[in-house]
């Protein structure tokens, strides 16, 4: 079982204290307390590339993000946010 990121705990708290007038606000707060958590980072190829090199990356693949599957194109290597959705990425298991 995963432990939960300081995001998750907060929002597991505000959860018990809600009423019915803050449930749109917990709602976008689910949202964001989601894209906290990192999720791996997908590789794409198209049957020419080697995903078995470092990062499993190569000029025949694309990486794209879990949650919004569009393409990462950053000038950082491994950014650590998605330029699209905001989600956070990992890295460290791409596949």
């Amino acid at each position: 079982m995963r432990l939960k990121n300081k995001y998750e705990r907060a929002f597991e708290h505000l959860k018990e204290l809600a009423n019915y007038d803050n449930v749109d606000d917990l709602v976008v707060l689910k949202e964001l307390v989601e894209r906290s958590a990192d999720r791996s980072v997908k590789s794409v190829c198209d049957g020419y590339g080697d995903s078995s090199i470092p990062n499993g990356v190569d000029e025949f693949c694309t990486c794209v993000c879990p949650k919004c599957e569009e393409e990462i194109v950053s000038a950082e290597l491994e950014p650590n946010y998605c330029q699209w959705c905001g989600q956070a990425l990992e890295w460290s298991n791409n596949g």
